[in-house]
């Protein structure tokens, strides 16, 4: 999704604040080597969960990606992971990913509530111009969950993916 106000700077903007919270879940800001104890976030139960995540990322994170696992405030548990990747400075653009792990906490809203919080980020502190995300055509509740919250679709990337042996296309949202 692109950004209208693209010179936006006022004290809200300045610096990237390392987690965001709504009334229902948090983002953590974590590398794959940061140690966590779990008191200093919300959802400290989930820290382990939160570690197995992060150490499935990559050995390094790079420096131009932010990780967040999502916590639910609630249950006081671990839920997905979101990432902001290929963060550009120059052209203003980043690659988002969300993953909501289990089964049962799927279709809750915890996907597009952790996206709204991140774009808060990519558009405020990090003063992107645009965000953009690939899915597999056959997550269609992704999709539309992507379009609620402003994401257009701008390409579709034929036999892209496969899930089970069957190819499917890959759809482009920005």
């Amino acid at each position: 999704t692109a950004h209208e106000d693209t010179h936006r700077n006022d004290d809200k903007t300045q610096g990237v604040q390392n987690r965001g919270c709504s009334a229902h879940i948090c983002l953590v800001e974590r590398s794959r080597n940061d140690e966590m104890d779990g008191s200093e976030i919300p959802g400290a139960k989930a820290v382990k969960e939160i570690e197995e995540r992060l150490q499935q990322i990559t050995t390094k994170a790079p420096e131009d990606a932010l990780f967040y696992a999502i916590a639910d405030l609630e249950t006081d548990s671990y839920v997905g992971g979101i990432d902001l990747t290929s963060i550009d400075s120059t052209d203003r653009n980043a690659v988002l990913s969300v993953v909501v792990g289990r089964e049962e906490d799927r279709n809750k809203g915890y996907a597009g509530e952790a996206i709204r919080l991140l774009l808060e980020t990519a558009f405020g502190p990090l003063n992107l111009h645009k965000v953009e995300l690939n899915v597999n055509e056959q997550n269609t509740a992704a999709i539309r969950c992507y379009e609620r919250i402003g994401f257009k679709h701008e390409g579709r990337r034929r036999d892209h993916t496969s899930t089970n042996g069957i190819y499917h296309a890959l759809m482009q949202m920005g």
